[in-house]
């Protein structure tokens, strides 16, 4: 049986037997509770495929190579190592294409929306101290009619995310909802100087933020570094694995799950 291990994967994974599925924490048995700062738990050259999706650029940049050479000791000779991250080429290419759009037309909402969220993309989740940050903020604020760019780049999660943010507001405007947000906000007031750095450590040590970003240039040279060749960027349905697009990991239905990707793969050497 052929063994394929995602790491970091959240919600998304594969409940097939030929799946080992580990994050760093758990509500369901198929997926394996570890702290991967701590490495991958398992044998040298265990696996034939080790998979995670938006989880690199969780770690610093040193944690993040010391995972990439995880990655290869417990991959076979070989195997595949798949890794889908948040394209920062394409970021900063976008951020400048719409800041140019926003500067020629600044009576333009939809394009100083475009660039909003542009900038958002590049550094928010960098900077954010506390969960959702500004992202969430302009999320809450933008109109249907200037979201073109925003669904383009969150895909498939975006109607969940707003969704979500919709139930949140109203349960806020609701009675119970502003007797809690009240009495939360009078304990903030009452601890903010005493608990505020505490607080900060503990998010920004939560794993939400982004620590490193990467583009096909340095995730090829990280890659190179620790052991892997044949590097190769792929789509959310092609892969050297036969059969990838059928896990539905990245995608389904020809619906790319998060289109604002990188997605690449190198072959342990």
């Amino acid at each position: 049986m052929p063994q394929y291990l995602n790491i970091g994967c959240g919600i998304h994974y594969s409940r097939a037997t030929e799946w080992t599925n580990l994050d760093f924490s758990s509500k369901d048995k198929a997926v394996i509770t570890h702290n991967l700062l701590e490495g991958i738990p398992f044998p040298d050259q265990q696996f034939e495929l080790v998979y995670h999706s938006h989880v690199l650029e969780h770690f610093s940049k040193q944690d993040g190579e010391k995972l990439i050479r995880e990655c290869h000791r417990v991959l076979k000779p070989g195997g595949i190592l798949r890794i889908a991250i948040p394209d920062l080429e394409t970021i900063a290419r976008l951020y400048l294409k719409h800041l140019e759009l926003a500067w020629e037309n600044p009576e333009s909402m939809s394009h100083d929306s475009g660039y909003q969220w542009m900038l958002l993309e590049m550094y928010d989740q960098c900077v954010r101290s506390e969960s959702g940050g500004t992202m969430k903020q302009f999320l809450q604020q933008l109109s249907e009619k200037d979201a073109d760019l925003v669904r383009e780049r969150i895909g498939v999660e975006y109607q969940d995310i707003m969704d979500s943010l919709r139930q949140s507001r109203q349960k806020q405007q609701g009675v119970q909802g502003k007797i809690r947000m009240l009495a939360r906000n009078i304990l903030y007031k009452l601890l903010y100087h005493r608990n505020r750095y505490e607080k900060l450590g503990r998010f920004r040590l939560g794993g939400e933020i982004h620590q490193w970003m990467y583009d096909k240039y340095s995730l090829r040279k990280l890659l190179s570094e620790n052991g892997f060749g044949q590097f190769e960027i792929m789509t959310a349905f092609t892969s050297k694995l036969p059969g990838w697009s059928n896990y539905e990991l990245d995608g389904s239905q020809g619906e790319t799950r998060k289109p604002d990707s990188l997605f690449v793969e190198g072959v342990r050497n």
